[in-house]
């Protein structure tokens, strides 16, 4: 079915920027350097930590995935893998892959074919698949684990606060212990200034979706989404997010639609169907775009007034704050992901 254009349409100028952190990103993982702080584990969240070393590698779990994901053979072999070491399936299927990958050599195979050997396993434990692969993580590898407990049903207590704020310092400790390695807290400072500006310009980005047209789709935003979710902390990244907000205003004010049509506008709840995004197309032969998801939405650094609004938080070096010392940087992540970050966030943030 033809759908009419209503309205202007044109590539997004940025999108090329945020392949090219991508591959950057890829491209520093897979390097053999020695003497460098190895991490496995550290999935997509307070990646700040760590950023105090002259120089780190956030895995994560592997960034083979995408690759093994292309692939339907290689996914069964993994989810075999797995299985037949006695894990069930009533594990998380990202994790069963990934963790299956590493028991095939696959998850820590760089690109020129060398496997790199992880320092540690760090984990911010955001379910209980995350913080159990990192055990099995550690023992299959051999390397010491920490994994910070995120977890607390009561976020807004003092309590709370002050629990994660002492894990975060134990865990920059650890890590100097592990590694051997010097620790900078200026960086770290650094670091957290840029993951709050990430975090904060992403919200103002998806904020603009309400006008109509939107200025972009689902798949747009899942596209523009990765650099955030393991790069946020870096400089580099927090520039292009207020880049890109820059240009998808300019969008909104030309009028400038993501696909040209938008006769109904849709909401993606839950994951993105990864296995088979074509589908997220098969509202567009009906002239309906998907503008907004959920997963795009927690991403991003949001606040609860007291009447139930939301409202985007202001950064620090908005508020007019200096963090001076590593304990200033980690109250102020603490800050951040109980108070405004929706996949670690209470139900209900203070107004600021």
């Amino acid at each position: 079915m033809a759908v009419a254009h209503q309205y202007p349409t044109k590539p997004l100028e940025t999108f090329a920027k945020g392949k090219e952190l991508r591959r950057q990103h890829a491209k520093h993982l897979w390097e053999i350097t020695p003497g460098r702080v190895e991490i496995m584990g550290l999935a997509e969240i307070i990646c700040s930590i760590p950023a105090g070393f002259d120089n780190y590698a956030n895995h994560g779990y592997g960034a083979n995935f995408g690759r093994i994901m292309d692939d339907r053979d290689l996914v069964i072999k993994c989810l075999e893998a797995w299985e037949t070491r006695g894990f069930g399936r009533d594990s998380c299927a990202i994790c069963r892959v990934q963790m299956g990958s590493m028991f095939l050599g696959l998850q820590n195979l760089s690109r020129t074919g060398e496997h790199i050997q992880p320092t540690m396993a760090f984990q911010v434990h955001l379910c209980d698949n995350t913080a159990k692969a990192a055990q099995i993580l550690s023992e299959y590898y051999g390397v010491p684990y920490l994994t910070v407990d995120l977890s607390n049903p009561s976020q807004t207590s003092r309590a709370a606060r002050e629990f994660l704020v002492s894990q975060l310092m134990d865990s920059i400790d650890f890590m100097i212990r592990v590694s051997g390695k010097e620790y900078h807290d200026e960086k770290l400072i650094e670091a957290t200034h840029n993951e709050w500006r990430t975090l904060v310009t992403w919200s103002k980005i998806y904020e603009l979706q309400k006008a109509v047209p939107a200025p972009l789709d689902a798949r747009m935003l899942h596209s523009l989404l990765l650099p955030l979710t393991n790069q946020k902390e870096k400089k580099e990244v927090a520039d292009f997010y207020e880049e890109l907000y820059q240009e998808v205003q300019e969008r909104v004010k030309e009028g400038t639609s993501a696909r040209g049509f938008e006769d109904a506008r849709l909401m993606l709840d839950g994951i993105p169907p990864y296995y088979y995004p074509q589908i997220m197309r098969y509202p567009e032969k009906y002239g309906g775009i998907i503008t907004a998801s959920r997963i795009a939405f927690t991403w991003g650094a949001w606040g609860e007034t007291e009447d139930g609004l939301p409202f985007i938080p202001l950064t620090p070096q908005e508020r007019g704050l200096e963090l001076k010392t590593r304990e200033d940087a980690v109250k102020s992540l603490a800050e951040l992901y109980l108070d405004y970050v929706p996949t670690s966030a209470s139900s209900t943030s203070p107004a600021r």
